[in-house]
């Protein structure tokens, strides 16, 4: 018995000892890691070499982390602008002047999940400005742009005024550079994020300015006219994760805005919200996610617990590329204490990654979802709201909502796939320190290709004009129809 108790109390203190030991060395990795980053954030310039082994790390990456491209989902080849920006870099380069060279380049890819992201440095320093920030937001419209609020409300220029040209770029041009600096599918995904962070774009293009000289034309298509509008401060955007409203008697509007639940209240919110659908009386559900770029997709199964009687799945398949990186990322997420022991081995998902040889894909199916009984379970109808801002995990519920048939979909074309290159990590380049999101694998949902709604409803200037969302008023009145 002593024996089996000294052999017990060995076993403790060899796990104890591997635990601190594990958990020392994981800390002491990070701090290094930040120690880098914050090291490069601090430079001010970066010599050609520097610039040149960034460019060769994103290569390297981009061939070995990034999964191949398939014929349902083709991957832009940006070989040649890569070895042309190499040949361009013949002086140093601040942090802001090596991402307008790389952006553009990584946007060339066509995957909504392979981007480079400003300087945090420079993004920072956008909101904390007391001036230089464009004071209007805009929609690009039929190639045109428009103000489609005027922030400060200082000037006689309203919604529905065409914008000409800033500081002498023409609205076109303008348009054609935008676009340039964000990722996605296709140019409405990429217009649309130009768009919908406009300030921060044109800061990107443009850089600060005091004030900025505009042509303008009226709403009335007539003579233009020139401004000088001051530069202002402008509050970094909040987003809202998700809310919901009653907009008539029987119908209820759930923006739906990011598949995050930072405050973890989110099956609180969908039981007090499919509540009131019931108590109120509601047939109409309007799911707006015009917006929503995606998150944990398991949001999304406990929505369609909501909707659905019937099982169903968002994805059936993850196709993963096996690299080092990848399973460093898995791992990061074991806690430090237990990184010592061998977790990924016992882990259905991670065991075909250290099973299989760096290069090979690892392939792992998934089961659907079996939602249960669910007595607040809706069964009026149901209409979901899709755009070019639609993407990632809202790509996965849209289309297995109409694969389903659970609900009508209205607005335009979804800017993502449901199947699609997922599984993000973060890639930071070892000197300029430029975060660039990189996929690991594929996803395949329950669609290729684009997402198409069965309404397809556009909006004009003069519903700029008149504050109207001509989408949601459609859906509204579509549903009323019925």
């Amino acid at each position: 018995m002593k024996k089996a108790g000294k052999v017990l109390l060995g076993v403790i203190a060899l796990t104890a000892g591997l635990s601190l030991t594990s958990y020392f060395y994981v800390r002491a990795q990070n701090a290094e890691v930040q120690r880098q980053l914050r090291e490069s954030q601090e430079k001010s310039a970066f010599t050609p070499e520097e610039i040149l082994e960034d460019i060769a790390f994103f290569r390297h990456k981009l061939a070995n982390v990034h999964p191949r491209a398939i014929p349902s989902i083709p991957l832009g080849n940006v070989a040649t602008e890569l070895a042309e920006l190499e040949r361009s870099i013949d002086g140093p380069l601040t942090h802001l002047e090596f991402y307008r060279k790389l952006a553009p380049v990584v946007g060339m890819l066509d995957d909504e999940h392979t981007m480079v992201f400003p300087p945090e440095r420079n993004v920072r320093n956008i909101y904390a400005k007391s001036v230089g920030l464009f004071p209007f937001d805009v929609e690009f419209i039929d190639d045109r742009l428009y103000v489609a609020e005027n922030l400060f409300d200082e000037t006689e220029i309203r919604p529905g005024a065409e914008i000409v040209s800033i500081n002498g770029f023409s609205a076109d041009r303008l348009r054609q550079l935008l676009v340039t600096y964000f990722s996605g599918t296709g140019e409405e995904q990429k217009l649309f994020y130009a768009q919908e962070k406009f300030q921060e774009a044109l800061f990107l293009a443009l850089g600060f300015s005091e004030n900025f000289e505009l042509i303008m034309r009226g709403p009335n298509q007539g003579d233009t006219r020139n401004y000088t509008i001051a530069g202002r401060a402008v509050l970094e955007p909040v987003q809202e994760e998700f809310g919901y409203e009653l907009i008539d008697d029987v119908t209820i509007l759930f923006t739906y805005n990011t598949f995050e639940d930072k405050d973890e209240r989110f099956s609180q919110f969908l039981e007090e919200m499919f509540t009131t659908a019931e108590r109120q009386g509601v047939q109409n559900l309007i799911i707006d996610i015009r917006r929503n770029q995606g998150g944990a997709s398991a949001f999304g199964d406990e929505l369609l617990s909501y909707l659905s009687h019937q099982s169903f799945a968002q994805f059936s398949r993850v196709d993963t590329l096996i690299s080092d990186e990848i399973k460093k990322y898995f791992l990061g997420h074991v806690p430090s204490f237990l990184r010592w022991f061998p977790v990924q081995y016992f882990h259905p998902f991670l065991r075909p990654l250290w099973q299989g040889e760096v290069g090979e894909t690892a392939s792992v199916s998934f089961d659907e979802v079996e939602p249960g009984d669910n007595a607040l379970r809706f069964s009026g109808d149901v209409y979901l709201l899709i755009g070019p801002g639609t993407m990632s995990s809202a790509s996965l519920l849209a289309a297995t909502l109409q694969k389903h048939n659970l609900a009508t979909m209205v607005g335009s074309p979804a800017g993502g796939y449901a199947t699609l290159y997922g599984n993000v990590i973060d890639v930071y380049l070892p000197h300029s320190g430029l975060k660039v999101w990189m996929p690991t694998g594929i996803v395949y949902g329950n669609s290729f290709g684009p997402i198409v709604p069965e309404h397809v409803v556009s909006q004009f200037v003069q519903d700029i004009v008149r504050r109207r969302d001509t989408v949601l008023e459609y859906t509204v009145e579509l549903a009323r129809s019925k």
